[in-house]
C-alpha cells in the first residue's frame, strides 16, 4: 500500500513538472514569434556623443493619395512607423541596451529627417498599374529638437545612417491603389545588382611617333663615322645557315702560351733566371 502511494506521488510530481515545462515552452515560443527579424540594419552610427544601431522590419508601400494628404514631417513619421524603425545603443548585442522606437526618440527631444531629394522623389512619383516607383533611402537623425525658427538656417547637428559597407536603411514603394492591395506580389524589393564598371579604352599610338613605344618595337637607324647609313648585312629573305660548335671541344681563345706571360719573352727570361738561381742555391 505504501509503495502504491509513493508511486502515485512520484507520477503526480512528474506530470506537474511536464505541464509546467510545456507552458514555459509555449510562452517562450510565443515571445520568439512576436519578435520580428529586421530586414535591414546599420550599425554604429554616431549621433551626438553616442553611437546607435538602426533596424527596420518592413518595406513601406504607399499611394499618391496618402502622400498628398501629409506634410513632409507627417510623411517622414508615417514612413518610419510603417517601416518598424527602432534603435539600440551600441553595442546592440548588450542585453541592457533596450530598443528605442521612433516615437520614443522624438518624445525625448530627438528627430528624424529625410533628405530634400528623397522627399521630392516620393512626391514626384507617378506609378502605373504593374509598374510602381521604388526608392532606397538613408535616414537623417538628430538628438536635438528642431530650432524654433526654421528660417534661421541652423538645423542643429544632423547625422546620417549612410555607410559604405551597409545597405540603405529604408525602402519605399509608391504604387497605385490596385498594386498597393497586393504588396507581396508587385511591391517586393528588387535584388540589388552591382553597377557595371565602364570599359577603359587604351589610347592609340599616333603614327610616325615613337612616343612611349617599348624598346623592342623601336627602330634605330645606324650610321657610320661619315654619317652615312650602314647597309644591312642581311636583307629580308636572305637564307641563313647556323652551325653549332660544342664549347667543351673547341676554344675561342687563339692566343699562344707566351701571350699569357707578363712581358712575353722578357718575362720568360726573368722566370728562367730565377729558377736557375734557385737550383744553384739548393745545390
Amino acid at each position: 500500500m505504501i509503495k502504491k502511494k509513493r508511486f502515485a506521488l512520484i507520477l503526480t510530481v512528474f506530470l506537474a513538472a511536464l505541464m509546467l515545462a510545456s507552458v514555459s515552452f509555449a510562452y517562450a515560443e510565443g515571445e520568439e514569434s512576436a519578435s520580428e527579424e529586421p530586414l535591414r540594419e546599420v550599425h554604429k552610427v554616431a549621433v551626438g556623443e553616442k553611437t546607435y544601431c538602426f533596424f527596420v522590419t518592413n518595406n513601406v508601400v504607399m499611394t499618391r493619395e496618402e502622400i498628398d494628404a501629409m506634410s513632409d514631417e507627417e510623411l517622414t513619421a508615417w514612413i518610419l512607423g510603417c517601416a518598424g524603425l527602432y534603435m539600440k545603443e551600441a553595442n546592440c548585442k548588450d542585453e541592457s541596451h533596450k530598443a528605442i522606437t521612433a516615437e520614443a526618440w522624438t518624445e525625448k527631444g530627438g528627430r528624424f529627417l529625410l533628405s530634400d531629394d528623397d522627399i521630392a522623389s516620393i512626391r514626384g512619383a507617378v506609378p502605373e498599374d504593374g509598374n510602381p516607383y521604388k526608392l532606397y533611402m538613408d535616414l537623417k537623425v538628430s538628438d536635438k529638437p528642431a530650432p524654433a525658427d526654421p528660417d534661421e538656417g541652423d538645423q542643429g547637428d544632423v547625422y546620417s545612417t549612410y555607410k559604405k559597407v551597409s545597405p540603405k536603411l529604408l525602402f519605399v514603394v509608391v504604387a497605385t491603389e490596385a498594386d498597393a492591395a497586393t504588396p507581396e506580389d508587385i511591391c517586393e524589393a528588387p535584388a540589388r545588382k552591382p553597377e557595371k564598371q565602364p570599359k577603359v579604352k587604351m589610347p592609340k599610338m599616333p603614327k610616325g611617333s615613337s612616343g612611349d613605344m617599348l624598346p623592342e618595337y623601336r627602330t634605330i637607324n645606324m650610321v657610320d663615322r661619315s654619317g652615312k647609313p650602314v647597309e644591312d648585312t642581311i636583307q629580308d629573305g636572305t637564307p641563313v645557315t647556323l652551325e653549332w660548335i660544342e664549347p667543351s671541344k673547341h676554344s675561342s681563345d687563339d692566343s699562344s702560351f707566351i701571350d699569357h706571360i707578363p712581358g712575353r719573352y722578357a718575362g720568360l727570361a726573368v722566370i728562367l733566371g730565377a729558377l736557375a738561381a734557385l737550383i744553384i742555391i739548393l745545390i
